[in-house]
């Protein structure tokens, strides 16, 4: 089982990388010429943000155990 300490470096990190991928999904779907392809892009930046959003909520109940 992992360490309260732990578990808040490990959400830390993840929302890190998220946040990366969402960065560079970002740059990517700007590039894109097709319409559908940047509402691709579009939906699996959404999905992206809301499980930001969850990591945050998780991470403030765990960082006030």
């Amino acid at each position: 089982m992992a360490t309260r300490d732990e578990l808040i470096g490990m959400i830390q990190l993840t929302i890190s990388l998220l946040r990366e991928v969402n960065d560079r999904l970002d740059t990517l779907c700007s590039a894109l010429p097709a319409q559908d392809h940047k509402q691709e892009c579009s939906a699996i930046n959404r999905e992206i943000v809301a499980h930001l959003s969850t990591l945050r909520q998780d991470f403030g109940e765990l960082a006030q155990i």
